[in-house]
């Protein structure tokens, strides 16, 4: 695997998921939006990073975190790991083909109150299930590239409104850190000049 394909498994491994984002960045200050973003980074997710690499290095085996922690503290405790390890991961993908679903059938003007939205919204879930099934089917080679894929096609879009907003917006950085009061969110934004 290159270092393409690394950082955009990476990428997909660690940034799934961040709910409540879009609240954060309307109540708060730009600036310390960002801040608090990077600093949580650096804190709390390069050093996990660091050690993941470390050990891939150190205990080069498929499995993982499954098999460092069965290597470090035995078959028991490496058994209960791998149960929760599992099941968590169960639930955790069940939640993303139904939420990738949901914004299909949204995209696509399908209304909850649709007579089959249950049925369309089970009927896209299992396609996505069956389509990323056999794509790891096809081997760790197709599901990088797809990753890549994936990540380019998701960051696509904010990277032109980045470049965008650069090119449009004037720029008021002492707006990134101050907080108007009575107003929130992108309301203050809107009504302080």
């Amino acid at each position: 695997m290159g270092f393409c394909g690394l950082f955009f498994m990476g990428f997909f491994w660690v940034c799934g998921g961040i709910y409540g984002g879009e609240g954060v960045m309307q109540l708060a200050p730009t600036g310390l939006v960002f801040a608090s973003l990077l600093l949580i980074m650096g804190t709390y997710a390069l050093p996990i990073a660091l050690i993941n690499a470390e050990l891939a290095v150190a205990i080069p085996e498929d499995g993982g975190l499954v098999v460092w922690v069965q290597q470090a503290f035995g078959s028991a405790v490496g058994g209960h790991n791998s149960w929760w390890v599992w099941s968590s991961y169960i639930f955790d993908a069940a939640i993303y083909p139904v939420l990738a679903a949901s914004y299909l059938t949204n995209a696509l003007g399908i209304e909850t109150t649709h007579p089959n939205y249950q049925l369309i919204i089970i009927g896209l879930a299992e396609a996505a299930v069956v389509l990323v099934t056999l794509m790891k089917l096809c081997g760790p080679d197709v599901v990088v590239k797809f990753a890549t894929l994936a990540s380019i096609v998701s960051l696509a879009p904010a990277f032109v409104f980045v470049v965008w907003g650069f090119a449009t917006v004037p720029l008021k950085p002492e707006r990134w850190v101050r907080m108007d009061s009575g107003h929130e969110g992108s309301a203050a934004i809107g009504s302080s000049s």
